[in-house]
């Protein structure tokens, strides 16, 4: 009994400093979710306390270690999707950049080709710096769902 309590409250202490750690590196930078995210991690070193003293209690943790294992590899292969994802738009976000310069170059005028250069890239960069500047905005005081509507059209408007 004595070390299922002192499981419990060492889960605990792991947990604050752990979610500590993660709120003083993330600070503001995510906004909500970097609020969130030390709360997650506390109830999760909570959980892992919990079952860990249970099992020192002599309770069968069996299904409970299943369904706890389950909820990790769902959330590991929903990270290991988006991290896929954000690897397969960022390779293609920087490949077509050349495109648009080999287009620009081909088709301008030959007078004017260093014009049009100059004014496709400060154009890509100002939609960069508008969208930088807006979707932080757009998150804060309204939610995710308008920042992503936000960006869908940028695409289109870039080329």
């Amino acid at each position: 009994m004595l070390s299922a309590l002192i499981v419990v409250i060492l889960g605990g202490v792991v947990g604050t400093i752990a979610s500590t750690a993660a709120r003083e590196s993330l600070g503001r930078s995510m906004g909500r979710m970097g609020e969130q995210i030390p709360q997650l991690i506390k109830a999760i070193t909570t959980v892992f306390a919990v079952i860990l003293a249970a099992s020192q209690l002599g309770i069968d943790t069996t299904v409970i270690n299943i369904v706890v294992a389950a909820v990790v590899a769902g959330l590991a292969l929903a990270f290991a999707l988006i991290v896929g994802i954000s690897v397969v738009w960022g390779i293609s976000v920087v490949a077509d950049s050349a495109q648009f310069s080999a287009i620009v170059s081909e088709r301008a005028d030959q007078r004017y080709v260093g014009t049009a250069l100059t004014v496709q890239l400060a154009l890509g960069f100002l939609l960069t710096i508008a969208t930088i500047w807006l979707v932080p905005w757009l998150r804060d005081h309204h939610r995710w769902c308008a920042a992503f509507a936000f960006l869908a059209p940028c695409p289109l408007l870039g080329a």
